[in-house]
């Protein structure tokens, strides 16, 4: 028995020695709070706040902003609670705001957005700004918008023979987009795309575009379209093609002052031989 007794002895000095296991407490997820959403009228730089974020332990947090990379953009700092952000286009941003305790843990969701687990430590908020989109402009057409003249191209083949091919008439525009987003120029011929020999058109990514019309005596309606895919401006011209030597009769019956001043013309000559005559008499 007194060994017994030794042995129970010595187990309650140890269990008074030995530091009783903590009590096990819960870590709640932290709290993150996005700037509601907003529409902004201009392509510049914005504020997304999420210093309202905070953790129900008190526990310091990290905050890490992210987006899906379209539009194009970049923030000041992604790992600021308070930060700003560039758009680089207009159009819809969809920002994430990811907030963790130091027990936070977090996993990579299949659609790209940070995901948490209760009790980890870890929440996200997601916060929609829209940027206005403007239309792009034409800034200089030549010829201007509105009626050109030109006529059939005339040649001479190596057997001295003369014959007529079709116009070659250049028309050209320049355009600019101020949300600096992509610009394409477009070109019809009485609303349909041009034929195939006239496709040669040069086109650039700061745009500018011209085109050829290839076309035989007569009146076409051309047009070119700048369009940033969500809106658009365009430029018109009624091209006129005479045949070879007729382009100067086209001009003046199609230009009201010019043919005014071809009857005052004809009208004065006819007057002069009046009174030559007279004196003639």
């Amino acid at each position: 028995m007194g060994r017994c007794a030794l042995a129970v002895l010595a187990i309650g000095v140890l269990a008074l020695l030995l530091p009783l296991p903590a009590a096990a407490t819960n870590n709640h997820d932290p709290v993150a709070v996005a700037p509601a959403d907003r529409v902004l009228p201009v392509l510049e730089s914005f504020e997304l706040n999420g210093s309202a974020s905070s953790d129900p332990d008190g526990d310091p947090i990290r905050c890490n902003w992210g987006w899906s990379g379209q539009p194009p953009g970049h923030f000041a700092d992604p790992n600021s609670c308070n930060t700003t952000f560039t758009p680089e286009s207009s159009g819809i941003f969809r920002f994430r705001l990811t907030v963790w305790d130091p027990a936070g843990a977090y996993n990579l969701s299949q659609n790209n957005f940070w995901v948490g687990q209760t009790g980890l430590g870890i929440a996200m908020a997601v916060t929609n700004v829209s940027v206005a989109n403007h239309a792009p402009r034409i800034v200089s057409a030549q010829p201007p918008p509105g009626d050109v003249y030109g006529e059939e191209e005339q040649h001479e083949s190596e057997h001295s023979q003369h014959y007529t091919t079709a116009s070659n008439i250049v028309l050209a525009v320049t355009a600019d987009d101020p949300d600096a987003g992509n610009l394409t120029v477009e070109w019809y011929v009485d609303g349909a795309e041009p034929l195939i020999p006239e496709r040669g058109w040069s086109d650039d990514l700061d745009g500018h575009s011209s085109f050829v019309l290839h076309r035989m005596a007569g009146t076409y309606d051309v047009v070119a379209v700048a369009s940033d895919g969500a809106s658009n401006e365009s430029a018109r011209w009624i091209v006129h093609v005479a045949t070879p030597g007729m382009s100067g009769v086209a001009i003046a019956f199609g230009n009201p002052f010019a043919l005014g001043s071809i009857v005052a013309a004809v009208a004065a000559i006819g007057v002069a031989w009046a009174l030559w005559r007279r004196k003639q008499a």
